[in-house]
C-alpha cells in the first residue's frame, strides 16, 4: 500500500513510453550527447567560449556564439577590440580585477591554478550599439613549466536580461574542495582621474 503512488506514476509512464533496452555503446554516446548538453543546460543566456592566449595576448580561438551574443563575427574579435567594447565606466573594474586575478592565482601553488574559476560581470557593447551585461568566467588552461599561465578558456554569457544596472563583482570559485571568495574587494591599479577642468577652459 504504502508503494501505491509509486506504482501509479510507474504505470503512467509505461502508459506514454514503450519500455526501451540500451546496449552500453549506445549509453555511451547518450551520455556524451548529455554532456554537451550540459554546457547549455547551465548558461543562464546566450554565450560563446574561446581560448585566449596571454603570452601573445590573441585570442587563439573563438566560437561562432559571438555573432549571437554580441553581433560580431568571430574572426572581426581581437584582444583590443574586445577592450575597446567594454563600457567605459566598466573598464577600470575589469583593469582592477584582472590584476587582482593575476595576484589571486600567483598565491596558489600551481597545482591549485586550475581548482579555481574566475567569475565578473561587465557592460559590453554590441554590433548594433546598445548594451548588455556579459556574465564574464574563466578557468586557466595550459601552465608554463614556471608556473606561469599560458592560455585561460572563458565563456562570456549574455545576463542582460537578469541584471543591467549596478557595479560590477568579482568572485573566484573553488572546485574540488577549495574555498570560493565571493564579491571580493580589489586594490585600485586604474583610478580615473575627475575632470577639475570646465567645458569652457577645455
Amino acid at each position: 500500500m504504502a508503494n501505491q503512488p509509486l506504482a501509479i506514476m510507474k504505470g503512467i509512464w509505461e502508459r506514454y513510453t514503450p519500455k526501451q533496452d540500451l546496449s552500453q555503446q549506445e549509453k555511451d554516446k547518450m551520455a556524451l550527447e548529455i554532456s554537451n548538453r550540459l554546457v547549455y543546460f547551465f548558461q543562464p543566456g546566450d554565450f560563446y567560449y574561446y581560448i585566449l592566449n596571454i603570452s601573445t595576448q590573441e585570442f587563439e580561438y573563438m566560437s561562432p556564439g559571438i555573432e549571437t551574443v554580441l553581433g560580431y563575427k568571430a574572426e572581426e574579435v581581437s584582444l583590443d577590440f574586445f577592450f575597446e567594447s567594454i563600457h567605459p565606466e566598466d573598464q577600470k573594474f575589469f583593469v582592477n580585477y584582472e590584476n587582482e586575478v593575476s595576484r589571486f592565482l600567483y598565491s596558489l601553488p600551481k597545482e591549485k591554478m586550475f581548482k579555481y574559476k574566475v567569475r565578473m560581470d561587465i557592460r559590453m557593447r554590441k554590433k548594433d550599439g546598445d548594451y548588455t551585461r556579459i556574465l564574464y568566467q574563466a578557468m586557466v588552461f595550459d601552465l608554463n613549466e614556471d608556473g606561469s599561465v599560458l592560455r585561460s578558456f572563458g565563456a562570456h554569457t549574455d545576463i542582460g536580461h537578469l541584471k543591467m544596472e549596478g557595479k560590477p563583482t568579482l568572485s573566484f570559485i573553488g572546485f574540488d574542495g577549495e574555498p570560493s571568495y565571493v564579491n571580493v574587494q580589489v586594490n585600485e591599479v586604474l583610478i580615473p582621474i575627475k575632470e577639475t577642468l570646465s567645458k569652457r577652459e577645455r
